[in-house]
């Protein structure tokens, strides 16, 4: 008797086999292994090569991170791979501050706080093409009252990276207002500009300050206020000349009572600061920042004008900012997506080990006209997709603005969902399985193609590779990206 199940089975791998030379998905060789789990994901370019920045937590260490350097040359071929910062030694700085491409050199920064000056210092290191770590070289210093009330510093570079923009938060001192001091160093990390400011709003122990700075030196502080009980938080946003000259300070409103929930930013080409995202609507009870009320986009311009503008629609579903993008033509696009984590305890007994569970499900591209008015929203509606302690690395959603000026979209789902052209089902569940789809979005928010990715390589099977959406970058309109299978990284070329 024919086995139904075994035909259907042999009609989708024939399928498969038909399109996967017409989709010319490229594995280059050598692969590299993920040294630790659950990395934060980060990239940067540098003397013609690509380098993309693994952050691991461990817990060996006080606030320690596992940092691993991937490379790959202009064609996606695998370089190097090593760990920059393995040593347990208490005594040297473990507070990661950045990694950036300076004057030639990987430049990795770090502080730490000295038990006998009572100094928080920051630090720079070169990075070699082997990882080894140069000396030490101090940037700055700044006095402490503690470890855990020494102040912090953020580092920051400008999108060229010739100028780099260091914030030092000072000690909280009670009954005071909050000091901070700004530095701009050039690109051999030589002092341009500091100075010292006190900002109007009293000293905390908890600060949310984020700085920026563009290619003109011109800098922004956006900082978080917050407001007497009952009173919703809001954003302050400080614009500095290249000589740190206060410009302006601003307000940041969405409507009455909008507050941001989460956000993006980025220096576009005229170096304003674009940052856009999710708000919620304050309320003096059922507060649920994971929960927003719609999508806002701000610019604030070197000249420290700020203006911002919001559109009303409500999400469940723990809804997060994932990306935010421009095109040639000034316009923005603001990639959303649902992303649900809960930490279960699995096993028996007094010690449970705990597993992350993470759970993303549909997602939507926004985009905003160049005077910032909202255009259109295009929808991806997708099965959720389900991971443990992998921080969902393939279950994300990313895009990119190709060089036509469309966007492309990708994500994991079903093939269950997907014919190739649109979504319907076509196999029963017997062989249902997970593949990566791309999209490709017009000016207008129109679907150009549907295409989901067939190579047997992909989705599927258990021990089978999935894309790892965050990691992608654009190179002569074809999308490099790393896919993984456990511990195992493999460069990834797609060409559309």
């Amino acid at each position: 008797m024919i086995n139904i199940k075994s035909i259907l089975l042999l009609i989708v791998i024939a399928s498969i086999s038909l399109t996967t030379t017409a989709q010319k998905i490229t594995f280059v060789e050598p692969r590299f292994n993920l040294e630790s789990p659950k990395p934060k994901l980060s990239s940067f370019d540098l003397n013609g090569k690509h380098y993309i920045l693994l952050e691991s937590s461990n817990l060996k260490a006080p606030l320690r991170l596992d940092l691993q350097l991937v490379s790959y040359d202009s064609n996606g071929k695998p370089l190097n791979s090593f760990m920059i910062d393995e040593t347990m030694n208490g005594a040297e700085p473990n507070y990661f501050k950045g990694i950036f491409p300076i004057d030639g050199n990987i430049v990795l920064f770090k502080s730490g706080y000295n038990t006998k000056t009572k100094k928080m210092s920051l630090y720079s290191y070169i990075i070699d093409e082997e990882g080894n770590k140069g000396e030490a070289k101090k940037i700055t210093s700044i006095q402490g009252t503690g470890m855990f009330n020494s102040g912090r510093f953020e580092v920051v570079a400008s999108p060229d990276y010739t100028k780099i923009l260091v914030l030092s938060n000072m000690p909280r001192v009670k009954k005071t207002n909050e000091k901070i001091v700004l530095t701009v160093y050039d690109n051999k990390l030589n002092e341009l500009v500091t100075k010292k400011i006190e900002l109007p709003y009293p000293s905390l122990k908890t600060l949310i300050n984020n700085v920026y700075i563009n290619n003109n030196g011109t800098s922004f502080l956006l900082k978080k206020v917050y407001a007497k009980k009952g009173l919703p938080d809001r954003e302050m946003v400080f614009t500095f000349t290249p000589e740190l000259k206060l410009i302006s300070e601003s307000a940041h409103k969405i409507g009455e009572i909008g507050v941001i929930s989460t956000y993006k930013t980025m220096i576009d080409n005229d170096g304003n600061l674009i940052f856009g995202g999710l708000y919620y609507d304050y309320k003096k009870s059922g507060v649920n920042v994971s929960d927003p009320d719609g999508q806002f986009i701000s610019k604030c311009t070197a000249e420290g004008i700020l203006t911002s503008t919001f559109n009303i629609k409500h999400y469940s579903g723990s809804f997060v900012t994932n990306q935010l993008m421009s095109d040639a033509f000034g316009n923005f696009f603001l990639l959303i997506e649902s992303v649900l984590y809960k930490s279960e305890a699995v096993g028996e007994g007094t010690a449970p080990v705990y597993s992350d569970l993470y759970t993303n499900k549909n997602s939507e591209l926004i985009k905003f006209n160049s005077q910032q008015q909202i255009e259109w929203i295009y929808s991806i509606e997708r099965d959720e997709q389900k991971s443990t302690n992998d921080n969902a690395k393939a279950h994300r959603v990313w895009a990119t603005v190709l060089p036509s000026n469309q966007i492309a979209v990708i994500y994991l789902d079903s093939w269950a969902r997907h014919d190739g052209i649109k979504r319907s089902v076509i196999t029963p569940p017997v062989i249902y399985w997970k593949g990566d789809v791309i999209e490709i979005v017009s000016q207008e928010g129109k679907q150009d193609t549907h295409t989901l990715i067939t190579d047997p390589r992909f989705g599927g099977k258990n021990g089978q590779y999935y894309l790892i959406p965050q990691t992608g970058y654009l190179v002569n309109g074809s999308i490099h990206m790393i896919s993984f299978r456990n511990k195992e990284l493999v460069s990834t070329i797609i060409n559309l």
